[in-house]
């Protein structure tokens, strides 16, 4: 059998190699099977398992356990359920995972300097995640997102944390997963199972374990190495890693998810507008979508103006700088600052420019550049979202997705910039967080 077929038994029971080897025979995405088929996703799923723990031959129960949790991170909850009952014996099982699929782009979780904290909050224990880009509540037992506390009711009360003895962590035992399995804290479930509560780059998940398997499991001590080298076989690509499918319309509440809680997604009334920004589209953004108060990534960063400030340029602030053919100053609007230049809104084509200096662009340019960013607001703040999107692939990626993105078109649209153009110069800067730093800013 060289592919799979839509069936547990096949991924579980078909040498894994054969199942590499038909996968990595397909060389177009399209000739690969459908996502919405059980072929497809026992293909997603499989690809997962190998992206997260590696290639090493373990035992069919471990590996179940592999593909079990590369289920439940997809929330394939059905094929889960298949494959728990196919293979009992797994040495443990994910009841839950917030987690990044490896190929995907995600704003969250994005655990960049993130602590992970257990809270009693009326009844029920729950996780605080705090972070750069992380203010999250989950609930321990489900993993589901919970809104944060209402100031003004009970207080959530923190657990102590208390190390377990050394024989309770899973790293005890002779398996394969990466560094942060073997360390996970251990937690007493409801039914008095052991689970364990793993805090990783990639994700948080919960997991449990059967007592009567792991009685009988070897100790030897968790090998990483697998988990560290990753697939032997194709990386999985998602379709949505091409900036020009997304399609979908930029919404208020997608933009405060994607941006996270700490910045604020301001809508401007519009009797709030400066009455000189003509274009309807711009309005309609500002009023109805929103733009973020202060975006951040790495050293860079755009700060709105307040409405009252959204005036045209002034002579003294454009003395020196180009500006192309068929753009007077009175036909800009400033909205944004930057480290790298005020930023502006066509007030009647709505199109994004920067006021770029020299010394900003390179020795090719002599004197400063007024460069367009970006078509109208919407495709403005998508380049925006995208840093957000690609930050944790960007700066903790699996070992098959490289290291990093290394380049601007992370962004839809800016793979067909020039790449020595002002525009594209300016976008790198803005961009270079996630394009060419760490998240340490290096």
């Amino acid at each position: 059998m060289s592919e799979l077929t839509g069936s547990v038994w096949d991924v579980l029971d078909t040498e894994r190699d054969v199942v590499r080897a038909g996968i990595d025979a397909l060389e177009t995405l399209t000739d690969w099977p459908d996502l919405g088929t059980p072929a497809g996703v026992w293909r997603e799923i499989f690809q997962q398992a190998e992206a997260v723990f590696g290639g090493a031959d373990v035992p069919r129960a471990e590996f179940a356990a592999w593909l079990h949790f590369a289920a439940t991170t997809l929330g394939q909850d059905t094929y889960a359920e298949e494959l728990a009952a196919a293979e009992p014996a797994m040495p443990w099982r994910a009841l839950w995972a917030w987690w990044r699929p490896c190929g995907a782009r995600l704003a969250h979780p994005n655990l960049s300097y993130a602590s992970v904290k257990r809270y009693e909050r009326e009844g029920r224990e729950v996780l605080y995640v705090q972070g750069t880009f992380e203010d999250t509540w989950l609930d321990l037992e489900t993993g589901v997102r919970m809104p944060a506390p209402d100031p003004e009711g009970p207080q959530p009360v923190e657990i102590p944390h208390v190390r377990a003895d050394n024989e309770a962590y899973l790293g005890t035992y002779t398996l394969s997963a990466p560094e942060s399995f073997g360390y996970a804290d251990p937690l007493t479930g409801p039914d008095g199972r052991r689970r364990y509560l793993v805090e990783d780059e990639h994700g948080i998940a919960l997991l449990e374990t059967d007592p009567a398997v792991l009685a009988a499991w070897p100790r030897g001590g968790m090998d990483h190495s697998s988990a560290e080298e990753g697939s032997p076989g194709r990386a999985f690509v998602y379709p949505d890693l091409l900036p020009d499918l997304d399609k979908e319309p930029l919404t208020t509440e997608r933009l405060a998810y994607s941006f996270g809680p700490s910045v604020e997604v301001v809508l401007i009334p519009e009797d709030k507008l400066p009455a000189a920004l003509e274009h309807p589209g711009s309005r309609a953004h500002l009023t109805g979508v929103g733009f973020p108060a202060s975006w951040q990534c790495g050293y860079a960063s755009v700060d709105l103006l307040a409405p009252a400030d959204m005036v045209p340029p002034t002579d003294d602030e454009l003395r020196g700088t180009e500006v192309p053919d068929g753009i007077e100053p009175a036909d800009l609007l400033a909205f944004a600052v930057s480290e790298f230049g005020r930023i502006y809104v066509h007030r009647r084509d709505g199109s994004v420019h920067i006021a770029a200096s020299a010394a900003d662009l390179g020795r090719r340019h002599q004197h400063g550049v007024l460069a367009r960013l970006a078509d109208d607001l919407d495709h403005f703040v998508r380049c925006l979202e995208a840093a957000y999107l690609e930050m944790s692939r960007s700066w903790h990626p699996y070992p098959d997705e490289g290291g990093g993105s290394g380049d601007i078109c992370i962004a839809p649209g800016l793979d067909l910039l020039d790449p020595r153009s002002p525009a594209a110069v300016m976008w790198g800067c803005l961009l270079a967080g996630v394009t060419e730093l760490s998240e340490d800013g290096y």
